[in-house]
């Protein structure tokens, strides 16, 4: 009696798996010659040119896929974490919960950290001082959309939305963005190490000092001129 083995075989994907497949190949493709690109020639050779030459594909492809150098960048560093998470950051309860002095800090040293830790994404920002390129045009437009994100979030405090706010956020996030960058290309500043712990935890705990002294007062100038509901 002989016996018969049915050999299992597995069934062809549907069409729509396939192209699904195909599809975040090639884009982890076009991802993949990006960041080898910048690392090998640095931000100034990032180009749609030259990575879709890197890529070896059209350029069709990377702009049905991304849209453009902007959609490649914000997929890339989404990829590889260089961007500060502020919405899922911004929506926590507990943030939202905290007073205003409170989250000010939170936000602005959220930030800093997050370029401190990134060698690449403290490159492109250092790279901008330089002059606009390709590069710093695409990371521009996404730190645009990213600060509209938080901003649509930071909106529903009023006090938030009052101009002499706003300016001092810009004043805290671009001086610590000058010393993240210090801390990975020229640590030493003025006798303190900014690439050491105990000398970066000495900046953000002025930071966080100058935050509180400042914002008493806004805060008080911000409540003066949010409306006040009419008594019922």
């Amino acid at each position: 009696m002989s016996e018969h083995h049915t050999i299992a075989t597995s069934a062809p994907l549907p069409i729509k798996a396939r192209n699904r497949l195909k599809r975040e190949a090639t884009q982890a493709q076009i991802i993949q010659a990006f960041e080898r690109l910048l690392q090998r020639e640095g931000v100034r050779a990032v180009g749609v040119n030259s990575v879709v030459k890197e890529a070896g594909i059209g350029k069709g492809l990377l702009y049905k896929y991304f849209g453009g150098l902007p959609g490649l960048v914000e997929a890339w560093a989404r990829q590889a974490q260089l961007v500060p998470d502020f919405k899922k950051f911004l929506d926590s309860s507990s943030f939202s919960h905290k007073p205003v002095e409170e989250q000010l800090i939170l936000l602005v040293t959220h930030y800093a950290n997050a370029i401190k830790q990134s060698a690449v994404m403290a490159e492109i920002l250092a790279d901008e001082l330089f002059g606009p390129s390709d590069l710093s045009r695409a990371m521009s437009e996404m730190r645009t959309r990213f600060g509209q994100e938080i901003m649509t979030v930071l909106s529903e405090n009023p006090i938030f939305g009052h101009p002499h706010n706003r300016a001092l956020m810009v004043v805290l996030l671009s001086s610590v963005r000058y010393l993240a960058l210090r801390a990975r290309s020229s640590p030493h500043f003025m006798g303190i190490d900014l690439a050491a712990d105990e000398g970066w935890e000495d900046v953000m705990s002025m930071i966080d000092i100058i935050v509180r002294a400042t914002a008493v007062n806004l805060i008080r100038e911000a409540k003066d001129v949010i409306p006040r509901p009419n008594p019922a």
